[in-house]
C-alpha cells in the first residue's frame, strides 16, 4: 500500500472515531437520569369521621310504610306559619330521603347523626343539607346565655307515618353544633340488642316509671347511657301493674329519643337527661340495678345477642305517683 492511500485511510478512521464520540456525548446517561419519578407515593389512611361542606342528598329507595303503634309523645303539630318544603321534591321523595337517613344514619355511628358530628360540623352545613327536605328550619340566638349556646330546630315530616312533625334540636356554639336531640325510628339497628352489640356495655342504664297509671297510661322508660361515646338513647315503652310491680317488655317498636354531645364535653347523666331543654331540679330516674336488681354488666351479657322481648320489673313502692 503506497503512502498516499495509507495517509487517506488514517484520516478516515480518525474522523469516524471523532463522530462516534460526538454522538455519544449527546446520549443521556440512564444510570443517573430518569425521565419519570418512580418513587412510590406513600398512602395515608384515616378512620376519622369527616363531613364535606358540600353534601348531596342521599340516593334513596322507597321503603314500605312504617306504622307505629302510637304517635311519639315528643311530636309537635305542623307549624302553620312556615313555608312548605321545596317544590322540587315530592312528599314521596322526601319520605324516601328521611327513611334512608333514619335507617342508615348517614353512614356513621353515634354520636354522629345523619353525618353531622358534634364538635366538628358547622350549623350552616347542617342547614344547607336539611333545607331541601325539612318542613321547617329555625335558628334562635341566645345572646343572654352564659354558655353562649344558640339553639336551632329542624322539623321533618314523614307523611307515611303521621301528619305531625318530628323535631330535632341542635345546640350551636360559635357556629359549630355541640349537641343535638332527635327522634329515631325503631329500625333494626336501633333495637336494644343491636345497640348493645354495636357499642358494647353502656356506662350506665337508667329506668323511669310511676307507681300507677295516669289516664290509663303508664309510661316505662329505659335509658342506655354511653358516656364513653357521648350519647344516650331513651326507649319509651308502656308498663302495667302486676302483683305490686311495674312490668314492661321492649320489643323494638318503642319510640326512641337520641341525645348526643361533643367529645369535648364530659357530661353526666343528670346533665343530659333533659337534653337541650332547661333541666328540672329533680329527676325521678333510678339506676337499673337499684330499680330492678339487675346490674349493667348482667343486662349487657343477657341481652346483647337476644332476639326475644326484653322484659323488666320494678317494685311500685320505688316510684312516685302520676
Amino acid at each position: 500500500m503506497n503512502s498516499k492511500y495509507l495517509s487517506l485511510l488514517i484520516v478516515v478512521i480518525f474522523l469516524w472515531l471523532c463522530g462516534f464520540v460526538l454522538v455519544g456525548c449527546d446520549m443521556p446517561d440512564f444510570a443517573t437520569t430518569n425521565k419519570y419519578d418512580t418513587t412510590p407515593i406513600p398512602q395515608t389512611w384515616s378512620d376519622d369521621l369527616t363531613l364535606e361542606a358540600e353534601r348531596q342528598l342521599p340516593t334513596a329507595t322507597i321503603r314500605p310504610a312504617f306504622t307505629p303503634t302510637t304517635v311519639p309523645p315528643t311530636s309537635t303539630p305542623l307549624p302553620t306559619s312556615t313555608t312548605p318544603p321545596s317544590p322540587t321534591l315530592s312528599p314521596t321523595e322526601i319520605d324516601a330521603i328521611i327513611f334512608d337517613l333514619y335507617e342508615n344514619n348517614g353512614g356513621c355511628l353515634f354520636p354522629c347523626f345523619w353525618g353531622f358530628i358534634p364538635g366538628q360540623t358547622k350549623w350552616e352545613t347542617v342547614e344547607k343539607f336539611v333545607t331541601p327536605f325539612a318542613y321547617h328550619v329555625d335558628f334562635a340566638s341566645s345572646e343572654s346565655s352564659d354558655a353562649g349556646l344558640d339553639v336551632a330546630e329542624v322539623n321533618v315530616v314523614l307523611s307515611q307515618v303521621s301528619s305531625v312533625s318530628e323535631s330535632q334540636l341542635y345546640g350551636v356554639k360559635n357556629g359549630i353544633i355541640t349537641a343535638l336531640e332527635a327522634h329515631l325510628l325503631p329500625v333494626a339497628d336501633n333495637t336494644i340488642p343491636a345497640i348493645l352489640d354495636t357499642y358494647g356495655q353502656p356506662s350506665e342504664i337508667w329506668l323511669l316509671t310511676a307507681s300507677a297509671p295516669m289516664d290509663d297510661d303508664l309510661g316505662f322508660r329505659l335509658i342506655l347511657f354511653y358516656a364513653q361515646y357521648h350519647f344516650m338513647l331513651k326507649y319509651n315503652g308502656d308498663g302495667e301493674i302486676i302483683d305490686g310491680k311495674v312490668r314492661s317488655c321492649f320489643s323494638g317498636k318503642e319510640s326512641l329519643r337520641l341525645i348526643v354531645w361533643s367529645p369535648e364535653e364530659e357530661l353526666t347523666f343528670v346533665e343530659t337527661e333533659h337534653g337541650l331543654h332547661e333541666p328540672r331540679p329533680i329527676i325521678y330516674d333510678l339506676p337499673l340495678e337499684e330499680a330492678t336488681g339487675i346490674s349493667v354488666q348482667t343486662f349487657y351479657e343477657t341481652f346483647k345477642n337476644g332476639s326475644e322481648p326484653i322484659c323488666l320489673e320494678t317494685p311500685t313502692v320505688l316510684w312516685p305517683g302520676p
